[in-house]
């Protein structure tokens, strides 16, 4: 049996559950170190972490801060690799919860609409779950947990595609008109098209900005690079390509730069990695929204473990607002705040 509790406007339940341990494992298990500090309890307790494309650099930074804080607590970790399609992630979490082994959900989607069914078993069955970097449910614009959740870590991507838009507006003060690409992950995403949508609001009180195509280079460098040789085949007189992901940016440096026009395209990121937070360094890259995926896997690993533990946790947590790690200056990474910022992937 163990106990759960959760606090809703500020009524706190505690209930019991009984959980079985069961079934095989089809992904890779890690636990913790011997000699580690952990209660008992701790010692037996198993998560399950989803992520949409583990292959990617920043899911692997996620699946790092989610293990460490997991093994200094003595839990195991069982991580599942849904590899870019949303299908498999929902199919994978109606698996893990029919294994009846795992005491906690931590969930990182591309989709926060398409695991809704999964999410409402798992909370079924007695599972904590948390939600990290994407918002799961309908209502996307709210870092208020889906019903039922154990808690929310992350941003939405109305904020972070608003963030985006505001780095456009700035990209192209001093150009009229100003031609911008957008480069997204990809359309199928719930949060791909909420950064879109948000940042299509942002230009709009903007008349200079002329968008002259939205192209998806799904989260890969050399995706990023056959975007950028084809737009600026037909769009040579770019100003300003507005990337989705630090991955994609990365791809059209050096096509930028075999056009000779690294001084006059504005190419920006979204997630502060290493290699972004150089190209900033560089002058290849104006600026870019910062991610803190270790930081949120150590937050939601921590919260999901205190709330199977019975302890009363904070359901909504802004990782726009974790300074520091974050610089005092705010979430976007340009060459005035770089020196202040370290990139967690």
């Amino acid at each position: 049996m163990r106990a759960v509790r959760w606090c809703m406007t500020g009524v706190c339940v505690v209930a019991a559950v009984a959980l079985t341990a069961c079934g095989d494992a089809d992904e890779k298990t890690t636990t913790a170190a011997a000699g580690q500090t952990a209660t008992s309890a701790e010692q037996e307790r198993q998560l399950a972490f989803f992520v949409p494309i583990l292959a990617n650099e920043f899911g692997a930074a996620y699946k790092r801060g989610i293990e460490e804080t997991a093994a200094k607590r003595g839990a195991s970790v069982q991580t599942f690799d849904s590899q870019g399609d949303p299908a498999r992630q929902l199919s994978q979490i109606q698996d893990a919860i029919v294994a009846d082994r795992f005491d906690g959900f931590v969930i990182y989607t591309d989709d926060g609409v398409n695991v809704v069914p999964g999410v409402d078993r798992a909370v079924d069955a007695g599972i904590e779950v948390t939600a990290i970097d994407t918002v799961i449910g309908t209502e996307r614009d709210s870092l208020v947990p889906y019903d039922g959740m154990t808690a929310m870590v992350g941003q939405t991507g109305a904020s972070n595609g608003t963030k985006i838009g505001e780095q456009v507006v700035a990209a192209c003060a001093e150009q009229d008109p100003c031609k911008v690409l957008l480069m997204i992950g990809s359309a199928k995403y719930s949060i791909d098209r909420d950064r879109l949508e948000a940042a299509e609001k942002v230009f709009e009180g903007h008349p200079n900005i002329e968008v002259v195509g939205t192209q998806e280079a799904n989260y890969e460098r050399d995706r990023g690079r056959t975007v950028m040789q084809n737009v600026l085949q037909s769009t040579p007189d770019l100003d300003v390509v507005a990337t989705w992901g630090d991955q994609m940016a990365l791809g059209a440096i050096p096509v930028i730069a075999s056009a000779g026009r690294t001084d006059q395209i504005k190419l920006i990121g979204n997630g502060a990695s290493r290699p972004g937070v150089e190209a900033i360094r560089a002058g290849t890259m104006e600026s870019s929204y910062a991610f803190l995926p270790e930081t949120a896997g150590r937050i939601a690993t921590d919260l999901t473990l205190d709330a199977i533990s019975g302890k009363d946790v904070e359901r909504s947590v802004n990782m726009e607002e974790q300074s520091p790690p974050l610089p005092a200056s705010g979430v976007v990474i340009d060459r005035s705040n770089v020196d202040d910022f370290k990139a967690e992937w």
